[in-house]
């Protein structure tokens, strides 16, 4: 998550708020090793 705030978020026509953030990550029950993710960011344009 650090890496979207470090380059992603400066590039970005957004600005964070004033709200908490999350991410979840789903593992695979089927695939062993195998997982998804998402990350949720609070912002707003510019």
């Amino acid at each position: 998550m650090a890496n979207s705030y470090a380059r992603w978020l400066p590039s970005a026509h957004y600005e964070l708020i004033d709200v908490p953030s999350f991410s979840f990550t789903k593992m695979d029950e089927l695939k062993t090793d195998y997982a998804s993710g998402e990350i949720w960011i609070p912002v707003k344009k510019r």
